[in-house]
């Protein structure tokens, strides 16, 4: 958590603490797949410490690097598809919008 956080919104600091406590009580799934889950989201959110972090645990809980692959190709694969539907919606009426169709208070 930040500094910032902590220092002017400890009440928030507090809660995410709570949460990850109960987290870790509930382990509904065992910790190999928590851990491979944990990569594939740190993976996404382009998180560089939680991806080193949660490789090295994955692998602590038994994860073998093709598993880790495997994860890792999932995400890319995903992320692909996610941006291709992304770009499909938002550029599908590209000739309403590129010639006049949309203006920015940004553009002066």
């Amino acid at each position: 958590m930040s500094k910032t956080i902590e220092e002017f919104f400890p009440e928030f600091d507090k809660q995410t603490d709570e949460t990850n406590d109960l987290l870790n009580t509930a382990m509904i799934l065992d910790d190999k797949t928590t851990q491979l889950v944990m990569f594939a989201l740190s993976v996404r959110s382009r998180n560089e410490l939680g991806a080193k972090v949660h490789f090295k645990e994955a692998m602590k809980a038994g994860a073998t690097i093709k598993e880790l692959s495997y994860v890792l190709a999932l995400v890319e694969q995903e992320s692909l598809q996610a941006t291709d539907a992304w770009a499909e919606k938002t550029l599908r009426d590209w000739q309403d919008w590129a010639f006049g169709g949309i203006s920015c208070s940004c553009m002066r």
